[in-house]
């Protein structure tokens, strides 16, 4: 089933009039070709056509870039349509992609902040010959034959070890889909900036329980069975062990079925049908 139609794709334009004109006919085409479902642009605020969501494209800051995506967009849902992990590879250059734990970072930070994620590319490929074109960045950037970009599925079809590291959010995010389309995305609080020496604590209340987002820098060193100790808003203290992982979510006080209900958890939880882990 077709559920969203995007409208152009990283279309820069820095003419208000041209941008108008030129994305509102071809709005005016998907229409009156028949699409009834909703129509999503991702040119980053530059040019939205009439009545279109504006998804977001990019991997960096992504905590920060959708809080301010919501400032500007209060009543539009937060859709990262092209999460890239990666940059097409050139010859004679190496492969620029985030590592497993920076893809999960930028992931835990956008669902902290209330957005749905597009991965791209989701599975790798192959461009043969020289079919891949030349960037315009260089002279003799032409595109590499390998489509991996860090995929999660490789261009082989094996799972990489980015899927490895992702696969625990993605199932947490569709599972407890419920949970997180009850909280009030747009009352979260001030935190701390990701990224910096200690850790990010993501508050995120809603009427059918809460996530806490516990983020620090994949980059940091630090010995296995580093803990925190968070303060509830009841008063109540819960130690998270954060091991080596980037991000952890832990629930609290939420349901997961017609009579089964989560008080808390002090690590990250996945659920399938009646059993949660």
């Amino acid at each position: 089933p077709i559920v969203l139609v995007q409208n152009e794709h990283r279309w820069f334009c820095a003419d208000p009039d041209q941008a108008d004109a030129y994305l509102n006919e071809l709005h005016r085409y998907l229409r009156e070709g028949g699409v009834s479902v909703p129509i999503v642009s991702s040119n980053n605020l530059y040019a939205t056509g009439e009545g279109e969501t504006e998804g977001w494209n990019g991997h960096e800051d992504l905590l920060a870039t959708f809080r301010q995506l919501r400032g500007v967009r209060p009543d539009q849902a937060c859709l990262a349509l092209d999460f890239e992990l990666g940059r097409a590879r050139v010859w004679g250059q190496g492969e620029i992609a985030p590592s497993p734990g920076e893809a999960l970072h930028e992931l835990a930070q956008a669902l902290g902040a209330g957005a749905q994620i597009n991965l791209a590319p989701f599975a790798g490929g192959s461009r043969f010959g020289f079919t891949g074109g030349r960037l315009p960045f260089s002279r003799d950037a032409y595109v590499a034959q390998s489509n991996d970009q860090g995929s999660p599925i490789a261009e082989d079809g094996s799972a990489s070890a980015t899927l490895d590291a992702i696969r625990p959010l993605l199932l947490f995010a569709s599972t407890f889909e419920r949970t997180l389309a009850g909280i009030e995305w747009g009352r979260g609080g001030t935190v701390a900036a990701p990224g910096g020496a200690g850790e990010t604590i993501v508050h995120a209340p809603g009427e059918n329980g809460s996530v806490v987002f516990v983020l620090r820098s994949p980059d940091a060193k630090t010995s296995r069975g580093l803990t925190r100790e968070l303060l509830l808003p009841d008063g109540r203290t819960l130690e998270v062990d954060l091991k080596d992982s980037p991000a952890v979510w832990c629930v609290l006080d939420t349901a997961i079925g017609p009579n089964s209900r989560v008080d808390y958890t002090n690590a990250s939880v996945i659920w399938s049908g009646a059993r949660a882990l």
